[in-house]
């Protein structure tokens, strides 16, 4: 049984394209279906409890756009992956006692000319266990504070948007930063950092009989890069220090440069 109070309060206030606000609110959330079936043998999971204090600014115009987030959330029981995969294939996830994510979240866009649009995104956070402890074998081993896996330090983008007489072109770009594959942080047990661009192109025709009819074509991974966007791992324990732990990972390849075709059609 689950009874959660989840209270919020915030001050918003806009005013000629500014706008910012402060707000603060619990949030609790019952584990899914996952966090039972797909456990260690005599664990038992438990529900999560986050304070989330956010504080941001916004400006818009009819040519730039601009916002900026803060954000600090504090975590109980968090459920986190751990890097293990059930008998299912499933991602593995665990309670920490007490964990937080914070960080700032930033958005540009300008429209240049009447042709061009630029812009971009960033999301800097630090994301980390209190006190982690990590059992390798059963053999317990305190590690204090603690990256979370899958949690990216830097995440960015960019694009720049051409359009005009019913073509578009428009190329965009992701980065995202190293990743740790479990929550003990070893540098043996990461997902390097990877870049990737794609470039979308379209035409789209008028006619008398059908609104519009839009040609596309998406280019993914315009520049081969090659790299992994997900992956799980382990250690295993030699001895009984740290010194003597093995490690082992595998790895998700993504798809190098491709293509792939579109028409729609409306009526």
């Amino acid at each position: 049984h689950y009874d959660f109070f989840n209270p919020k309060l915030g001050i918003h206030y806009t005013r000629k394209g500014h706008s910012a606000y402060i707000s603060a609110a619990v949030g609790q959330k019952e584990p899914t279906r996952n966090n039972f079936t797909d456990i260690r043998k005599g664990e038992y999971p438990r529900a999560e409890k986050m304070l989330d204090i956010e504080a941001g600014y916004a400006y818009k115009t009819k040519v730039l756009s601009f916002s900026l987030n803060l954000y600090y959330m504090l975590y109980r029981d968090q459920l986190v992956q751990t890097g293990e995969l059930s008998d299912t294939g499933e991602l593995l996830s665990r309670n920490v006692p007490e964990s937080y994510r914070r960080g700032v979240e930033l958005a540009l866009a300008v429209e240049a000319t009447k042709w061009l649009s630029i812009g971009g995104n960033a999301t800097l956070s630090q994301n980390h266990i209190l006190g982690y402890v990590d059992y390798i074998d059963d053999v317990a081993f305190e590690r204090g504070r603690t990256t979370i896996a899958y949690s990216p330090a830097i995440i960015a983008g960019t694009f720049f948007d051409f359009h005009t007489h019913g073509f578009s072109a428009r190329l965009s770009t992701r980065y995202v930063s190293k990743q740790y594959l479990t929550n003990g942080q070893y540098e043996d047990l990461t997902l390097p950092r990877y870049c990737v661009s794609d470039l979308d192109l379209s035409y789209t025709l008028r006619t008398a009989k059908v609104e519009k009819v839009r040609f596309g074509v998406k280019i993914g991974n315009l520049f081969n890069a090659k790299y992994c966007a997900s992956g799980y791992g382990g250690s295993w324990m030699e001895g009984t220090t740290l010194a003597e732990r093995g490690s082992w990972a595998c790895y998700f390849p993504q798809a190098t440069i491709s293509a792939l075709g579109n028409v729609t059609i409306n009526f």
